[in-house]
């Protein structure tokens, strides 16, 4: 800053070049505005400049503060004219890392033919350099467009030949880990979620991990947990008056779903308005994910929905499903499909609905998206029991509009009593016995308690005390963790130093102590850097508490399907269940 001072108009290559450097030095900021508006004014005069040398640098370094932000035609349409300076000047490296960015700008474009087109010409320069920190990427790319079409086994294939070639590539462990948790994300299955998002938080380079933004990616799987609770916690510590003007969609999409799922309409319609000025763009996380989730057009209609804009709804999930067609996205397809069935029923659209939800559940069996189907599923059963009354649609997706008064009772009362070995179901629709399971056992001491949070350790102890649950204490106590966040600090110092002088065989002995600790201190703390305990059962009980409610709500439904889409409605799990019941008699 001080050199541009003292610079003046004096020299403008000189000045094109420093501000270039300083819009990319400035890269990432919780603001990104102030440095795209210096990149931007950098290759400007970079444009008009007659040596190709000179543009090409300013160029190619000024870019790197536009990536990811700024729009992705613009972006393209400077970087292929730095494509063919590279090629003139015989510049591979910078002719790599330009074909990835041009990856990059089509993905978000929606344009999946260029973007492929783009990964084989990146691969073609890649494999002629031969170097590790290009060829992961090539891996990586395939990885990330066989996710894009759900192709399960070519990803996971590409993926660890990607994490193979990148084994000592600092800059590869956050976009590989991500796209891990991408994995997850996409095909709907859960299972390594915990261990996948500790990965995450562990590869957040300095630099970014101040800015907060993995808090993000955190309360991402809070969200698709339904752990909202969880998930405000988390987002606590994220400025979202930073992020939402801002930011990048990477950041912004996570924010907006938080905020359907919570019906938080004043947020809902910040992030409608900022997404609204990219509504034609995919949802591709950037340069630092390798991951392409669906498009903008899918959140766009839950906000307008959650808005109660219901026409606006329709016409983004309608553009957004052409437009996942044309990239052979087939999850974000499903997963898009499902999300308009939903607001379809809710606003009594039903045959329109009926047929969104068949196409998404052939999509989702075929392609294993186990999730999903469950989804599906609960939807259908909610469907069908609430024919006549719209206002009931799904609660497992998001609000379908701002909150509805009250229902009124409509007949509909019920009970649950224990009879012996049985249970005594009475309701509106009939009373009928079924055979004691946990699952009615859990069912019944929330809804004697409507409105209170009660944790998934006393359902399952019914005692009241967590520790019976078996808590063994922390896994290291307070001064052992400022000990080894200390060291990290430390080794982290030294590995940049390290990697500064080419002491490869240094850095990988650094490298291989950090990866020890930082695994040690993940094991240590749980998601949003809360104290893991040893034993800790909270997670299990979460897990097994969500099944068995589930499988009562089942048993309920084939006897009282009304009843059962009621309870589906009004049991909120998570670590803390609730019954909140929406004006019924019980």
């Amino acid at each position: 800053r001080d050199a541009l001072d003292r610079l003046g108009d004096g020299d403008l290559v000189l000045r094109a070049r420093l501000m270039a450097r300083l819009a990319s030095a400035l890269t990432p900021a919780t603001d990104p505005r102030g440095p795209i508006r210096m990149a931007l004014e950098a290759t400007a005069i970079a444009r008009g400049l007659e040596n190709p040398r000179d543009r090409l640098e300013i160029v190619f370094t000024a870019m790197a503060a536009l990536m990811d932000f700024h729009d992705p035609w613009h972006r393209a349409e400077v970087n292929r004219e730095a494509e063919e300076l590279a090629l003139r000047l015989c510049d591979r490296p910078k002719l790599a890392r330009i074909r990835a960015r041009l990856v990059t700008d089509y993905l978000e474009q929606c344009d999946t033919n260029a973007a492929w087109a783009s990964v084989q010409a990146f691969d073609d320069v890649a494999r002629e350099l031969g170097q590790p920190r290009f060829l992961w990427i090539s891996s990586g790319f395939q990885a990330m467009r066989a996710l894009l079409e759900g192709r399960w086994s070519d990803a996971d294939r590409h993926h660890a030949r990607a994490r193979e070639l990148g084994r000592e590539v600092p800059m590869a462990r956050l976009p590989l880990a991500v796209q891990r948790l991408q994995r997850m994300f996409v095909s709907t299955r859960y299972d390594q979620l915990d261990e996948i998002v500790e990965e995450v938080l562990g590869a957040f380079p300095r630099v970014v991990a101040e800015l907060g933004m993995q808090w993000v990616f955190v309360a991402m799987v809070h969200c698709r947990r339904r752990d909202l609770a969880a998930a405000k916690a988390v987002l606590s510590r994220v400025d979202h008056d930073l992020i939402l003007p801002g930011g990048d969609r990477a950041l912004t999409l996570p924010l907006a779903e938080f905020a359907v799922l919570s019906g938080d309409l004043e947020r809902a319609r910040r992030a409608y308005d900022k997404l609204s000025t990219e509504k034609e763009r995919s949802g591709h996380g950037g340069m630092i994910t390798l991951c392409c989730d669906g498009v903008v057009r899918r959140t766009l209609g839950l906000l307008a929905s959650l808005l109660g804009d219901h026409e606006e709804a329709n016409e983004h999930f309608r553009r957004g499903v052409v437009k996942l067609r044309a990239m052979s996205a087939r999850p974000a397809l499903a997963q898009t499909l499902y999300d308009w069935a939903a607001c379809g029923f809710a606003w009594g659209d039903r045959e329109n609905a009926e047929r969104h939800l068949a196409e998404a559940r052939a999509l989702a069996d075929e392609l294993d998206m186990t999730g999903l189907s469950d989804q599906i599923a609960a939807l259908e059963v909610s469907s069908q029991a609430t024919a006549s009354r719209p206002e009931l649609a799904s609660r497992d997706l998001v609000p379908p509009g701002p909150p509805p008064p009250a229902a009124e009772n409509d007949g509909l009362s019920f009970s649950l009593e224990r009879a012996g070995e049985l249970w005594l179901i009475r309701s509106s629709e009939g009373d009928f016995h079924l055979p004691d399971v946990k699952g009615l056992q859990f069912l019944h001491h929330l809804i004697s308690q409507p409105g209170r949070d009660v944790h998934v350790l006393d359902l399952v102890t019914g005692t009241g005390d967590r520790r019976a649950a078996g808590d063994a204490g922390e896994h290291l106590d307070d001064t052992a963790r400022s000990q080894y966040r200390s060291r990290v600090d430390s080794l982290r110092e030294e590995l940049e130093e390290a990697e500064a002088f080419d002491d490869f065989e240094r850095a990988s002995r650094l490298r291989e102590e950090l990866e020890l600790l930082t695994r040690e201190i993940a094991r240590a703390f749980g998601l949003g850097g809360r104290k893991r305990r040893a034993a800790d059962s909270s997670e299990r009980a979460r897990t097994a508490v969500q099944r068995r409610l589930k499988d009562a709500i089942q048993r309920i439904a084939r006897q009282a399907p009304r009843l059962a889409s009621h309870l589906e409605l009004s049991i909120r799990t998570g670590l803390f269940c609730t019954y909140r019941p929406a004006g019924l008699d019980y």
